[in-house]
C-alpha cells in the first residue's frame, strides 16, 4: 500500500520515495490579544520554490492581510487608553473594552481563515497546473529528472489538498486512476490491462528504483501511451480547495 513519505508503516518501511519534500500548509492558532497572529505566511511559500511557480498574485493577498492586522493591532492599542469609553463607571467601562476587544479578534480570525482558505485555493489550482505540465513533458520525453519532478508537483498538490480538509493520498489517486480507466476504456479486455499496469506505472512515478524509468517507457508503449493520457485526466479531476 502507498503512503506519503512522511509515513512509517511497515508496508511502506522499505520504500524510498523520489520526493520527501514536506509541501503542508496549515493554519496556525492566535495567541491572544495585541500578539501577532500565527498563519500563512511568506516563508511558507519558500516550500515550493523547487516547483518553479509564479506566486506573485498572492502578494495582495499578504498585503490586505498586513493592513488588517495594522489596523487590528492600533485599534488595541486604543482600548487600553483609560480615557476610551469612559462612562463614569470603571466596571462598565472594563466591561464595554472587554467586549470591542473581542469582537475586534473574533472579526481578524475571520479574516485570516478567509487569507488562508484563498492562499490555498490558489496553491492548489496552480499546483495541478504544474503537475499536468510536467507529466506532459515527461510523457513526450522521459527522463529521469522529470519523473522526479513530476513526484515533487505531485507530492505538494496532495499535501497542499490535505491541508485544506480535502482527504486523499497515493493510495486514493491510484484508485482514482483505476476508476478512471474503467469509465473511459470501453474495452474490458484493455481496460482489465491498463488496471493491471496502473499500480505499478504511478509507483514508477512516486517511488525512487532502478527500474523505474524503464518501466515507465515499457508500459507507455505496451499500452499505446493510454496510461499517460488518462493519468493526467484522473489529476485534472482532482477537486480544488474551496475559499
Amino acid at each position: 500500500m502507498l503512503r506519503t513519505p512522511y509515513h512509517t508503516t511497515s508496508s511502506s518501511i522499505h520504500k524510498t520515495y523520489r520526493c520527501t519534500n514536506k509541501y503542508s500548509l496549515g493554519q496556525g492558532q492566535y495567541s491572544g490579544w495585541g500578539s501577532t497572529p500565527s498563519t500563512i505566511t511568506e516563508t511558507d511559500l519558500l516550500k515550493y520554490e523547487d516547483l518553479n511557480m509564479d506566486l506573485k498574485e498572492l502578494n495582495t493577498l499578504f498585503k490586505d492581510l498586513t493592513e488588517k492586522q495594522t489596523k487590528k493591532i492600533k485599534y488595541l492599542e486604543k482600548l487600553k487608553s483609560p480615557s476610551f469609553g469612559w462612562f463614569g463607571k470603571k466596571k462598565k467601562n472594563n466591561s464595554n473594552k472587554k467586549t470591542k476587544r473581542n469582537s475586534i479578534e473574533r472579526a481578524f480570525k475571520e479574516k485570516e481563515a478567509e487569507f488562508a482558505k484563498n492562499i490555498k485555493k490558489i496553491l492548489s489550482i496552480k499546483l495541478r497546473a504544474k503537475v499536468l505540465q510536467r507529466l506532459d513533458r515527461l510523457i513526450k520525453n522521459p527522463k529521469a529528472e522529470r519523473l522526479n519532478k513530476v513526484a515533487c508537483a505531485l507530492s505538494a498538490l496532495i499535501d497542499v489538498l490535505k491541508s485544506c480538509g480535502v482527504s486523499t493520498s497515493y493510495d486514493d489517486l491510484i484508485r482514482k486512476f483505476q476508476d478512471k480507466i474503467s469509465t473511459t476504456v470501453t474495452v474490458p479486455t484493455t481496460a482489465s490491462d491498463l488496471k493491471s499496469a496502473a499500480t505499478e506505472f504511478l509507483n514508477d512515478i512516486l517511488e525512487k528504483k532502478d527500474i523505474g524509468l524503464k518501466d515507465f517507457i515499457a508500459k507507455q508503449s505496451i499500452h499505446k501511451k493510454q496510461l499517460g493520457e488518462i493519468l493526467k485526466t484522473t489529476i485534472n479531476g482532482l477537486p480544488n480547495c474551496s475559499a
